[in-house]
C-alpha cells in the first residue's frame, strides 16, 4: 500500500497541485485510539496504514479529492464528530 500511496502522491502532485498542499500531517496512534473509542471496534490496519500517509485534509480553501462528487478526505477528528452526531 505504500507505494500505492507514494503513486497517488505524485500523480496528484502533477494534476492537482493545490490539492496536495491541502493535504493534513499523518494521524497519529492516539488519533486512532481516540476514533476506536467512540466506534467501539478496531480500526483495520489499511484504514490506519491510509491515515498514516495523511489525516484527511484542510477545508479552507475547498478543493475537494473527487471533482466530480466532491467529496473530502475527512480528518479522523472530523470522523469523530460525523459519527457522535449520527449515533
Amino acid at each position: 500500500m505504500q507505494q500505492t500511496l507514494k503513486q497517488i502522491e505524485i500523480v496528484l502532485e502533477e494534476k492537482i497541485p493545490q490539492f496536495i498542499k491541502m493535504l493534513n500531517p499523518p494521524a497519529t496512534e492516539s488519533d486512532f485510539e481516540a476514533l476506536e473509542a467512540v466506534i467501539g471496534s478496531k480500526l483495520p490496519e489499511a484504514f490506519k496504514t491510509f491515515y498514516r500517509w495523511h489525516n484527511g485534509q484542510n477545508r479552507s480553501p475547498y478543493v475537494a479529492f473527487h471533482i466530480e462528487t466532491h467529496e473530502i478526505l475527512m480528518p479522523i477528528e472530523e470522523i469523530i464528530e460525523w459519527y457522535e452526531e449520527l449515533n
